[in-house]
């Protein structure tokens, strides 16, 4: 994979959380199956710009809220298994796992939430601000969140824009194919 750009368009969680019955009083969310870790970037290959969209259906976290008391969310550190993630192409994702995530060595990219700024509990817009490591780095990242509360199940999506140079520093070439010659 490689990149004339230096950011990714964007980094997103996509969660649905569910909670057991309870009487009152805080409750744990844990995400579901139905959770998606999605990622963009922009390449170049063979010339061509080309948006690529990358998926791991393996996000593991939870969360803690009392619909009493708003200021009592609390959101442990989520986990996106790179082994998972896949791409429109089976090289791009050989690449990916092995030279770029190194997945054998560093399987988990955590997010570790440090603040949450701006809920109110209504389930609107807030953000998430936290420590992101992807393979051995740790660099800052904030997460605009979108979250509603319909019962006992939680929905949202956290999104935020990363330059990728800051955690992985190695990105191999795709092939330039050689054109042939006009006769």
């Amino acid at each position: 994979m490689s990149s004339t750009e230096a950011t990714d368009p964007g980094l997103s969680a996509t969660t649905a959380s569910t909670a057991p019955e309870d009487a009152g009083g805080p409750v744990e969310y844990a995400l579901t199956g139905a959770s998606r870790a999605i990622f963009t970037l922009d390449e170049e290959v063979r010339g061509t710009p080309t948006t690529v969209v990358g998926t791991s259906t393996i996000v593991l976290g939870e969360m803690l809220f009392d619909p009493s008391d708003n200021a009592s969310l609390q959101i442990g550190t989520i986990l996106v298994n790179g082994r998972d993630l896949t791409t429109d192409s089976g090289n791009r994702n050989r690449a990916i796992r092995g030279p770029i995530l190194d997945v054998d060595t560093f399987e988990f990219i955590e997010f570790t939430p440090t603040s949450i700024d701006g809920f109110d509990g209504t389930g609107s817009s807030f953000t998430v601000t936290g420590d992101l490591t992807i393979r051995d780095i740790t660099n800052a990242a904030t997460f605009e969140v979108t979250a509603s509360l319909d019962g006992e199940v939680v929905t949202g999506t956290a999104t935020t824009v990363v330059d990728r140079t800051q955690w992985v520093s190695t990105f191999p070439t795709p092939p330039v194919w050689p054109t042939s010659p006009s006769r």
